[in-house]
């Protein structure tokens, strides 16, 4: 993992079995807060039906952290 908060860089990488993912966000700062951007690398190991299901599992990770963020503003 690489952290940079000055820059709003956040890089991690996944390692399962024999498999590396690796993914990439950058915060933007805008009027109302941050813009986040996610980018995710398909392993060549994976399929892309196999890839399709790990981001169908990473969007619903994120409506919960969402969920779990939007219910703890003042």
């Amino acid at each position: 993992m690489r952290i940079v908060p000055e820059h709003g860089i956040i890089d991690l990488i996944f390692v399962g079995g024999d498999v590396e993912r690796r993914v990439y966000l950058r915060i933007i700062p805008n009027q109302n807060g941050s813009t986040t951007t996610w980018t995710f690398l398909r392993p060549e190991a994976f399929t892309d039906e196999e890839s399709r299901s790990q981001l169908d599992g990473i969007e619903t990770e994120l409506r919960n952290w969402k969920s779990l963020l939007e219910g703890r503003k003042e």
